[in-house]
């Protein structure tokens, strides 16, 4: 894969059982905001929801795509962010261009509040460990502030005390500057009140601090709250990719009607097909229209 330096890093407390993965997506939230033209307000969603999942891929018990999507009735209406087993991340935000004013008292280099966005709504994960094998878990947002409905989501799905602090820091031009998470969870029978005291060093805008005081070194920061902790695995690369391609738009044509593709021939126009993902256009002409009408009809004898 493109080994750019984004990564997810895994770590253990071990005198204490606790879990720790750090990720920096610093330029997966880039590449997201100018593929899809991010306005503030959505770059910081979308980037903490990609960093969030690629955080939640990392500690769930068995490897495969995993799915996180939010929902809610604020003007950001819907943010998805998918993961492969191979590190590839994607996604995308219904309204990408909202970029609302900083809430006053607000410092515009560090945590930036977005709940007033999306919530109220609702959190749903989707594991897919195998191809014919999923699990779906839904739970309503606490906050819109997307690490914390994650966090809420992860804990009421799996039943594990589970801490995870998600950042986008912009810089003067509303770009992004720096992405990064931390997530924690104890092995079983390992120290909780030991996994808080971490956690309280990285909640409520102090991960934010730290990053910038550390130039975005993500592994910087979790050296200063978890001195204890040791690296378990290599680091696992993580990139932007996104999976669309011709012969997936040609299989969804396949699954319109005979009927529908038939009266798409009979005009004669083209179908223009766009990727929420990455914003690629896809023509579909009637050849194309027509060998899918055609395959179609043969699956049906």
């Amino acid at each position: 894969m493109d080994m750019s330096r984004d990564a997810v890093h895994s770590w253990l407390v071990r005198s204490h059982g606790v879990v720790i993965a750090a990720a920096d997506t610093t330029a997966t939230c880039q590449e997201a905001q100018r593929l899809h033209d991010l306005g503030s307000t959505a770059s910081i969603a979308l980037g903490r929801l990609l960093t969030a999942t690629a955080l939640v891929s990392a500690v769930q018990k068995r490897r495969g795509l995993l799915s996180l999507q939010i929902v809610g009735r604020g003007q950001l209406r819907q943010v998805f962010a998918d993961m492969t087993d191979d590190g590839y991340l994607r996604g995308y935000v219904r309204n990408p261009h909202i970029g609302f004013p900083l809430v006053p008292g607000e410092d515009p280099t560090l945590r930036i509040r977005v709940g007033h966005a999306i919530a109220p709504g609702s959190c749903s994960m989707i594991r897919e460990p195998g191809r014919a094998d999923f699990v779906q878990s839904t739970s309503d947002l606490v906050s819109g502030e997307v690490d914390h409905d994650v966090e809420s989501a992860v804990r009421v799905s799996d039943q594990i005390v589970t801490s995870l602090t998600c950042e986008v820091l912009l810089d003067d031009k509303l770009a992004v500057r720096h992405a990064a998470g931390v997530i924690l969870q104890p092995l079983p029978h390992g120290d909780v009140a030991s996994l808080e005291t971490i956690a309280a060093k990285l909640r409520d805008g102090e991960l934010a601090k730290r990053l910038l005081a550390k130039g975005g070194d993500v592994l910087a920061v979790l050296r200063d709250v978890a001195p204890g902790a040791e690296p378990v695995e290599e680091p696992r690369a993580i990139a932007w990719k996104c999976r669309c391609s011709v012969d997936r738009v040609r299989g969804a044509l396949r699954m319109l009607t005979a009927h529908d593709l038939s009266d798409m021939i009979a005009k004669g126009d083209p179908v223009e097909v766009t990727c929420d993902f990455c914003g690629t256009v896809y023509t579909m002409g009637r050849d194309d229209m027509q060998a899918a009408h055609d395959e179609l009809i043969a699956s049906q004898n």
